[in-house]
Order: structure tokens, then C-alpha cells, then sequence
């Protein structure tokens, strides 16, 4: 078999480039073959069907054997950069679905453009600010869903409040929570209302007795029978809807916690979204010098 395939002669495994030995090695045998027996276009057509093949690893290690002899090989600069992100080829940033593919640090590109030289460089750089503004877009894209999601999550919290709030404390009027002080006020009244009425009976039912020669003693049995009871349960009555009041104040302090929560996430995202619409816009630009 032809060493130029950069396939073992002895048993047919793929060569492996050794940089120390400037060699290649076949790891299943062991074999050596020395580089330069491979002309620049062989190395090019195998790294290529490497990369291909899905083999990216190899592919590098091929495109890098072939810098070390030809350091300004604008094929293998572009390769090697197109590689260190998740990409094939420079059709690849042309697709839909390349910022789901695409990753890696687009300062790791700075030596590629600074090996590069006369034309190369500003074809290098067209590439690498394409592939850069597609990193950033891809970034923006997974932080603008990330801020959706709590946004989504914040509202349902937000739903879970207000259906847990008593009707007593939203206004007939004007659908709007009242104000804690405002419902205690009402229930004051109320029950103020309710504990004069509770007296007035006690009195108007004692009174006769009292009225009575010798009813005294029984009118004021009667009075405190009336009153005690009826007050005291009353008072129950109100330091309940008074506890139950503050219950509902907590509440209503999580839902405008959480609104201003809700506010700040709207912002962020409309930022995210102002962001990523420039950021798409810089892409178009660099795609069409890429293409031109």
C-alpha cells in the first residue's frame, strides 16, 4: 500500500505523527516512516478525509504536521481554527443549527492569525471574527432561554400567590390588594360593631331584672352570662382574622418581592434580545465577506 496514504505498509493502521521524531508511527505495529516521503498536497487530501471522516483529532495532528513544514499554509491555518470550534468546514457557520455545534475560546485563533501572512490575514481574520460573533450570539441565545425560563417560573410563583390570597383581601372596587392596615380597620369596625351589639342585648335582657325587687343579683347573673361568652368568643373571633391578616401580608410582601424579581428579569431580557439582534446583524456582515 502507498506510504503517501499515510496508512501503515506493514498492516494497514493509520499513521500517527510523532512531533519529537518529526515521524509518523503506526500504533498498532510500530512502524516509522519519515515525514518528508509525504509531499504537502498528500498530507492536505489525507488530513481532509480525516476530517471528513469525522476523525477531527487526526485531522489536527495532520494539519499541524503539515505546519511544521509550510507555517504559513493558509488551508491548514483555516482547518486547524475551524477544528478548535466544533466545525468541518466554513460552509458550517453558514447553517441554521451551527450554535448548537459550535464552541471553544475564540482567543485560542491568535497565533493562527499571527502565522498567517499577505492575503491570508484578511481572510483569516473575516473567518475568525465570524466564528467569533457566532460564539457571542450562541452565549446570548443560551442566556436569553435561561432568562425566559425563570421569568416563566416567576410568574406561575407569582399566580400561586394570588390565588392563595383571601377574597376579603382584594377590593370589591377596585380588584386591588388592600392594604393590611386598611383590612384591620375593617375588621375593627366590625367587630367594634359586633361587641356594642352583643352589649346592648346583655343590657336590654338584664335590665327588666334588675327592675325586679330583689332581681339585682339575678339581672347581673344574667348580664355577665350574656356578655362574658358572646365577648370572649368574639375576641377570639377577631384575633384570629387579625393573625390571619398577617398571613396574608407576608403574602402580599412575596408578591411584590417576586414582581420586582419578574421587572428586573424583563429588563435583563429585553437587553439579552437588543444584544442578539446586533449581534446577528454583525454575523450577516461577516458572512458576506466570508463569502465574497
Amino acid at each position: 500500500m502507498d506510504k503517501k496514504e499515510l496508512v501503515c505498509g506493514s498492516c494497514g493502521g493509520p499513521l500517527i505523527i510523532d512531533y519529537g521524531k518529526q515521524t509518523l508511527v503506526c500504533k498498532f505495529c510500530g512502524v516509522t516512516c519519515d515525514y518528508r516521503y509525504y509531499a504537502e498536497d498528500d498530507i492536505i487530501a489525507i488530513a481532509d478525509r480525516f476530517l471528513a471522516e469525522g476523525q477531527s483529532k487526526s485531522a489536527r495532528d495532520a494539519y499541524m504536521f503539515l505546519l511544521g513544514k509550510e507555517p504559513h499554509s493558509e488551508h491548514a491555518l483555516t482547518k486547524v481554527m475551524l477544528i478548535d470550534h466544533h466545525l468541518k468546514d466554513v460552509s458550517d457557520l453558514l447553517e441554521p443549527d451551527v450554535m448548537k455545534r459550535i464552541n471553544g475560546d475564540p482567543g485560542s485563533d491568535a497565533w493562527i492569525l499571527e502565522q498567517a501572512e499577505g492575503d491570508s490575514i484578511g481572510r483569516l481574520k473575516n473567518i475568525h471574527d465570524l466564528i467569533t460573533y457566532t460564539l457571542r450570539a450562541a452565549g446570548t441565545d443560551s442566556r436569553l432561554k435561561e432568562t425566559g425560563s425563570k421569568i416563566k417560573e416567576i410568574e406561575d410563583r407569582i399566580r400561586e400567590v394570588q390565588f392563595s390570597l383571601d377574597p376579603g383581601s382584594i377590593s370589591e372596587k377596585t380588584g386591588e390588594v388592600l392594604s393590611s392596615d386598611t383590612v384591620r380597620k375593617q375588621i375593627r369596625k366590625r367587630y367594634t360593631l359586633f361587641l356594642i351589639l352583643i352589649l346592648a342585648i346583655s343590657i336590654l335582657g338584664s335590665v327588666p331584672l334588675f327592675l325586679m325587687k330583689g332581681g339585682i343579683g339575678f339581672g347581673i347573673f344574667i348580664f355577665a352570662a350574656i356578655l362574658l361568652p358572646s365577648g370572649i368568643s368574639t375576641l377570639i373571633r377577631f384575633k384570629r382574622e387579625t393573625d390571619k391578616v398577617s398571613l396574608e401580608e407576608s403574602k402580599v410582601k412575596r408578591w411584590t418581592e417576586l414582581d420586582t424579581d419578574l421587572s428586573s428579569l424583563r429588563e435583563e431580557q429585553a437587553g439579552l434580545q437588543a444584544e442578539y439582534e446586533e449581534v446577528r446583524r454583525k454575523i450577516e456582515e461577516c458572512r458576506g465577506k466570508v463569502m465574497s
